[in-house]
């Protein structure tokens, strides 16, 4: 073979290994600029559905009785209202921490205004009334002032609807064990 002979064959393996990587970059291009573009938006439906929690405790006082879902669990706190719409009137949520804490709570990702209520060994320690959601940031955050046991979020205005102030005693009557919502640790027996 002559050194023109190779030197075209060798073009033409060029032209053609070329000729394959455009026809793949035409089909896997799309492809993934499409992912590229929805997938933000999948991350956006994804994350910013509401939480709905089965109904575990009840909370009666001054002769109301409020039905609460009950929320333990790490994203089960820091979802807990965000997104929904509004909130039945004799419904609230119950926010359970690990352990006795100060809790700072803010309104981004809400929708309606709520009423807070600060709880430490069933009395409560503190009120926010009114606090309406979040329209920009920086948003105010609404501190428990004390260490709290339990944050019970409900509609606008119940707080005063159903008498409750601070210092009053409260009765939460759990509906489902609490032990049985936290992770639980498997212990190995030796036997």
């Amino acid at each position: 073979m002559n050194t023109t002979t190779v030197q075209n064959n060798q073009s033409q393996k060029q032209h053609d290994q070329e000729n394959i990587f455009l026809r793949v970059l035409k089909i896997v291009g799309p492809i993934a600029g499409f992912l590229a573009a929805t997938s933000p938006l999948a991350y956006m439906v994804l994350h910013h559905q509401p939480q709905k929690l089965p109904i575990g405790a009840t909370l009666t006082i001054n002769n109301h009785t409020i039905e609460m879902e009950v929320a333990q669990q790490p994203h089960e706190l820091a979802k807990g209202l965000k997104f929904r719409s509004a909130l039945p009137s004799n419904r609230g949520m119950l926010f359970v921490p690990e352990k006795p804490q100060r809790i700072k709570l803010w309104m981004k990702d809400m929708r309606f205004p709520i009423d807070m209520v600060f709880v430490r060994n069933g009395t409560v320690v503190s009120i926010v009334e009114n606090a309406p959601p979040c329209k920009q940031q920086p948003c105010p955050l609404y501190d428990s002032i004390k260490d709290v046991d339990k944050v019970i979020e409900l509609p606008a205005h119940t707080i005063g609807k159903i008498n409750l102030k601070t210092g009053s005693a409260i009765n939460i009557n759990f509906l489902l064990p609490l032990q049985a919502r936290r992770y639980t640790t498997v212990k190995k027996s030796n036997t």
